[in-house]
């Protein structure tokens, strides 16, 4: 069951507790945070309270995130990113689909 207006449609960015980190230097991280809400998954880095202060000052942050707390796989897109810049492989940290993609568009060179 979907509890609340099921008409209003949300946005949800979701990111790791590494990417966050940056949120306060992208480009209108306030209007980002206007029209959707953060989904942060935990990859082992606690967010410090100084970041969650500097998130705050850009809007009402408690609002915002919504903290996804579950097992996650120690990988990264920075991570994918190098290995294609590298010429290394990336089989087994993506779907296959992901990466014939990635391959075939040549995204990351």
């Amino acid at each position: 069951m979907v509890e609340g207006n099921i008409n209003e449609d949300q946005f949800f960015v979701i990111l790791g507790s590494d990417a966050i980190k940056t949120l306060p230097l992208w480009k209108k991280p306030k209007r980002i945070l206007e029209l959707a809400k953060i989904i942060l998954a935990d990859r082992n880095c606690e967010v410090s309270p100084l970041l969650m202060n500097d998130l705050s000052r850009i809007c009402d942050i408690a609002e915002r995130i919504i903290f996804l707390q579950s097992k996650m796989l120690d990988i990264s897109s920075s991570e994918i990113r190098t290995k294609v810049l590298h010429g290394r492989s990336i089989e087994g940290l993506v779907p296959n689909k992901v990466h014939e993609f990635i391959l075939d568009s040549k995204i990351y060179n």
